[in-house]
This record gives structure tokens, C-alpha cells and sequence, in this order.
């Protein structure tokens, strides 16, 4: 039975998704999440808490699952992160370009852009220039002289990554493998069709906002905005004189759309008295964090926004917000809708949505399957190779 282990190691809670048995139609998929401790705006800030919450996460999944888990595909979030374009060519000869190729291409480009202190996660292509021909998407088959690409390259932290995984390992499990966490969520939130048109997913967590912008089906470029759930609800919590918990309830039940004017809650402040609590007391208060997102979010996708037909697509838990696509259409004069996540696994035809916090972490699974899956046809094309060469060889033995 093969399994595949993902750890979303957010600012609000710990996930871990576990995929069993996918290379079969029996396969099952479960999540697993704890509060999580020791974490600020997507990094840990306090190693021995999170170390504890970790280790609180691993024996629930262990004990309900049966199994033990050895090794995760981790989620990296944070402003350490950072993207760039890399270029590279190779020299073709007049050869048909192959996957090989493009693998040499990528391996190059990947060469090029290590740095000291930092550590590379993602080296995606971005386009490809042959000879002096328009950019190609896909250059395989053809025949050139020269092949050049461009690859969106993100890269992390070193030192923090290693902290990372010193931290899974002090809880018994060792990481298969780092993922950008905006990278891994649009792989289960957006649809081929809306990266091709153009779009921009925006992954609210806990304590970050991650984006990441797509052209004509490619990524171009990922951010971090240090604006999410956790300061939304510490306003209300403060502007209004609540605890946190009526503060979320608030966000979610009432938020930002106007036709919710009527609509009242009671709450019982922080001296014990209650209060009827509506929409003109909630707005206020939250137009002024999301208007500042806003600006961030229009910042960070300038020169961009013509090419985005798709508009901008919403998820992540902090995203549950009633009304604020609403809002952010209205400031940033884009469409604006929220996605659920969704997986597809084995031949069912029927994809299975989740709750928007599970993006990340389903999204993990998505990245780590198709890595899974991407190794076994290159395997099988390398054996094939291998058949043909042999009979080849056997020709010329014959002749």
C-alpha cells in the first residue's frame, strides 16, 4: 500500500493530509488538524512549541490511520521566499528537440541560479525561444540550432528550511520534499482554462496571504502579504471589545456586504455586558485591513492586470469573509470569485471539493502525485529506450 503524507504547518492550525493507496481505485484520503503553536505569519517563531504541536498532530494521524508516518512533503510559507526569472540555452545542432532537452534546459537553469544561503524549490518553465522564432510553449519536436528558456525559479531560506526539518525530525519524520505553498494550493483551486486566460489565486491563511500570477497557462510570479485571517480577526476582537472566537463568527456571519444591514448578532463584551452587534458596526472596521490587502494585492500584481481575463481567484480559510470578493472586486475592478479545493485521483471522473484551509495541504498531495506519477513515465520511457537500443545492437550484430 503506498502512501503519500502532507504537512501544512500554518499560523492558525497544523494539517497533515494522508493519500493511501493512490495507485488504486480504492484509495482513501484523510486530513488530520491541530491548533498550532509556535508559528508567526507562515514561519515558526517558537521552536519548542511547535515542536510539541507537531508531535500532538503526528500520534492523532498515526493512531487513527494505523500506520506510521516516516517521511512528509512539507508546505514553505513566508516573505523568505522569493521568485525571479532564470535563462538558459543549450545548443541544439539542427537536433529535434526531446524532453531530454528540456530537462537539460531546466537542470541548467537550475545550475545558474543556486546561491549561497538560499535553497531552490521550484524551477517552473515559464516559455522557450528557439532560434529566432515567437516564444513556444511547448518546443517539443522541433528542430533548431539553439534552444533558450525561462524558468520562474523560487527559492527559500536555507537556514530556515533547515530548521524545518530538524523540527520534523525531532518528531520522528524526515522530509521527502519542500513546496512553495502558493505553487501546491493553484494546483487544486485553479482550473487550466482560468491560467491560461490569465489569473491571479490569492491563498489567505492564518497569517499570510500568498499569490501567485498565471499567463497563457504559465506561472510568472509568487508573493507574500503579511495581511490575513488572524490581524482581521484581532481587529474586530479589539475594535469591538469581543474575544476572538465572536470575532470570527462575525467576519463569517455578517462581513462586509451590505445587504446584511439588517442583520444582528448579540455578542457578550470583554466587561460581560451584551450588545447587538450589525453589519454598520463590523464594516467599518474590516474595510479598513481589507482595503489595505487590497492595495498590497494591486501592488504586487501591477502590470499585470490587463492580461488577467480570469480576474482573481480566492481561497485559503482566511477567505472565508462573507462578502469579501465583493469588496476586493469593487477596489481593485477585477472579477473577483472564491474556488474550493479540489482532487482528482485514479480514474473516478468525479472531482471532490473541500473546505477552502485545505488548500494548501490537498495541494501538497496534488504536487507530491504528480511528481509521482511524472517519475514513472519518464521510467518507462527511459526502459523503453533501453528495448529499442538493445534491438538495435542486435541488428547490427546480425548484419
Amino acid at each position: 500500500m503506498a502512501s503519500i503524507f502532507a504537512l501544512d504547518l500554518g499560523t492558525t492550525k497544523f494539517c497533515l493530509a494522508a493519500l493511501k493507496d493512490f495507485g488504486s481505485d480504492k484509495h482513501s484520503l484523510q486530513i488530520f488538524e491541530v491548533e498550532a503553536c509556535g508559528m508567526r505569519r507562515g514561519m515558526v517563531d517558537e521552536f519548542a512549541a511547535a515542536q510539541k504541536a507537531l508531535n500532538t498532530l503526528i500520534s492523532k494521524a498515526e493512531k487513527e490511520l494505523n500506520e506510521d508516518i516516516d517521511k512528509v512533503n512539507v508546505g514553505i510559507a513566508g516573505s523568505h521566499l522569493n521568485c525571479f526569472i532564470e535563462s538558459a540555452s543549450i545548443d541544439l545542432n539542427d537536433q529535434v528537440v526531446t524532453q531530454k532537452h528540456v530537462d537539460l534546459l531546466s537542470e541548467s537553469a537550475l545550475n545558474q541560479c543556486e546561491e549561497d544561503r538560499r535553497e531552490v524549490l521550484h524551477c517552473l518553465p515559464y516559455g522557450f525561444l528557439l532560434d529566432d522564432r515567437d516564444f513556444l510553449s511547448a518546443p517539443i519536436q522541433m528542430s533548431g540550432q539553439k534552444l533558450s528558456g525561462k524558468f520562474l525559479t523560487i527559492d527559500g531560506d536555507q537556514s530556515y528550511l533547515k530548521d524545518v526539518m530538524r523540527l520534523c525530525n525531532q518528531c520522528g519524520i524526515s522530509v521527502e520534499s519542500f513546496q512553495a505553498e502558493p505553487v501546491a494550493s493553484a494546483s487544486v483551486t485553479l482550473e487550466d482554462v482560468d491560467k491560461q486566460m490569465g489569473v491571479t489565486l490569492i491563498d489567505i491563511g492564518g497569517g499570510t496571504t500568498d499569490g501567485i500570477v498565471f499567463m497563457e497557462g504559465r506561472p510568472v510570479k509568487t508573493f507574500t502579504i503579511n495581511i490575513a485571517g488572524i490581524l482581521m480577526r484581532q481587529d474586530i476582537s479589539i475594535g469591538l471589545g469581543i474575544d476572538e472566537d465572536q470575532a470570527e463568527r462575525l467576519k463569517r456571519e455578517i462581513g462586509l456586504i451590505p445587504n446584511n444591514r439588517e442583520k444582528k448578532i448579540e455578542v457578550t463584551l470583554l466587561n460581560g455586558t451584551k450588545k447587538m452587534v450589525g453589519w454598520q458596526d463590523l464594516y467599518p472596521i474590516l474595510a479598513s485591513r481589507l482595503g489595505e490587502l487590497a492595495n498590497l494585492i494591486h501592488k504586487e500584481t501591477a502590470g499585470y492586470h490587463h492580461v488577467l481575463r480570469s480576474g482573481l481567484v480566492l481561497t485559503g480559510g482566511g477567505s472565508d469573509v462573507n462578502g469579501l470578493g465583493w469588496f476586493l472586486a469593487k477596489q481593485l475592478g477585477i472579477h473577483v470569485r472564491q474556488a474550493k479545493p479540489s482532487l482528482k485521483i485514479g480514474s473516478d471522473d468525479n472531482k471532490k471539493y473541500y473546505a477552502t484551509r485545505y488548500a494548501t495541504s490537498l495541494g501538497l498531495v496534488n504536487v507530491s502525485l504528480g511528481k509521482i506519477i511524472t517519475h514513472k513515465i519518464k521510467a518507462k520511457r527511459l526502459k523503453a529506450g533501453r528495448y529499442i537500443n538493445q534491438f538495435i545492437n542486435w541488428l547490427k550484430e546480425l548484419s
